[in-house]
């Protein structure tokens, strides 16, 4: 098997593995809404959704870099994205790793009342996302029979 194939198997689209993307999306949510209302001063969730967006963002495979984001993974960041106000038009893919590594880096520890609605805004909408998505057909391997 060449090694364009192995690194593919090995770029996951969001949701796949051990985290359930939109639980934890809506639970940051609900942690941000208590920051922002004062009921609290951290939150947990909205740190490791940082960390697992970075991962599936900045893909890495020994320590080297990617060659390609799961194509799930680019339709659920584009949906999300788009449903936040007053943002442009996402044209490139640099443009998507670019906006998608700032929001999990300010995951994790923004301050600013402003930036915290907004990172509220972005969990809401890529719960929404990632729980509505569905692979194509194409994306599974068939069962083999044998006789």
């Amino acid at each position: 098997m060449s090694t364009l194939t192995n690194e593919r198997q090995d770029v996951r689209p969001l949701g796949t593995g051990n985290t359930n993307i939109p639980s934890l999306a809506a639970q940051a949510a609900s942690e941000l809404d208590d920051i922002l209302e004062h009921r609290s001063t951290s939150s947990p969730s909205s740190k490791q959704l940082g960390e697992v967006l970075l991962a599936a963002v900045k893909g890495t495979k020994n320590g080297k870099n990617s060659v390609s984001i799961a194509s799930g993974t680019v339709a659920v960041f584009c949906h999300a994205l788009e449903q936040l106000p007053d943002q442009h038009p996402i044209n490139t893919m640099s443009d998507l790793v670019s906006l998608a590594t700032k929001i999990a880096e300010k995951l994790s520890d923004s301050k600013q009342q402003s930036e915290i609605m907004r990172l509220k805004q972005f969990c809401i909408a890529l719960a929404k996302a990632s729980s509505s998505y569905r692979p194509t057909l194409d994306s599974y391997d068939p069962p083999i029979f044998r006789r």
